[in-house]
């Protein structure tokens, strides 16, 4: 992204200053469309976080990359399973996804963050929006 230069700098004394800040481990997160190019599944988990991840059963290039990239950062990937493979679809298994985030969320206490990074073409955007 872009911003001012004075912005910038004020941002990265901030992070020398606190670098704790950027420390993720213990916190949750929830991805929708894990495997978008836009989504902060990476960097989530480059932070340490533990992402829940959902991405469609059938989308092997996205899961291999996201598994491989996992396993070479300090976050932690988890991902639902069902007939043995990984992955869900939003649209058709809302439900399930649904009991899956509750049931791998954590204690009720615990913040959980929720990021939609869901995008299919033309009318099928809306039905992936409005679940």
């Amino acid at each position: 992204g872009m911003c001012e230069a004075d912005i910038r700098s004020s941002l990265e004394r901030l992070l020398v200053d606190s670098p704790e800040w950027l420390d993720l481990r213990g916190h949750k997160f929830v991805c929708l469309g894990a495997g978008s190019e836009m989504g902060a599944t990476r960097t989530l988990l480059s932070l340490g976080a533990t992402v829940l991840a959902v991405e469609l059963p059938g989308n092997k290039k996205a899961w291999d990359s996201l598994q491989g990239f996992a396993r070479s950062s300090p976050g932690v990937l988890e991902a639902p399973v069902r007939d043995g493979r990984v992955g869900a679809d939003v649209v058709e298994d809302l439900p399930e996804v649904a009991a899956w985030i509750c049931e791998n969320a954590g204690q009720a206490s615990q913040r959980l963050v929720v990021g939609c990074f869901l995008y299919l073409d033309g009318a099928n955007f809306v039905r992936v929006a409005t679940a």
